[in-house]
């Protein structure tokens, strides 16, 4: 369970969000690698370079740019 009473986490999600001795927020998941531990802000670098990666594929170049917005409500 995470120690956070802000992040609800769902029985039905493949991870777990719980905080190292450090104080620093970790999601721990299985891969077929083994079991990983990742932080937060790595797992979006993750997300982010596969979505450029995706749209550099679409349009056939790697754009300069890039707006992300997030809503607040989700």
């Amino acid at each position: 369970m995470s120690s956070n009473p802000n992040i609800k986490i769902n029985p039905k999600w493949g991870f777990k969000v719980e905080k190292d001795s450090n104080g620093i927020l970790q999601i721990h998941f299985d891969t077929c690698r083994g079991k990983r531990n990742e932080t937060p802000q790595f797992l979006v670098a993750v997300l982010i370079n596969y979505l450029l990666k995706s749209v550099k594929e679409y349009i056939r170049f790697r754009p300069k740019f890039v707006q992300i917005q997030l809503g607040n409500n989700f």
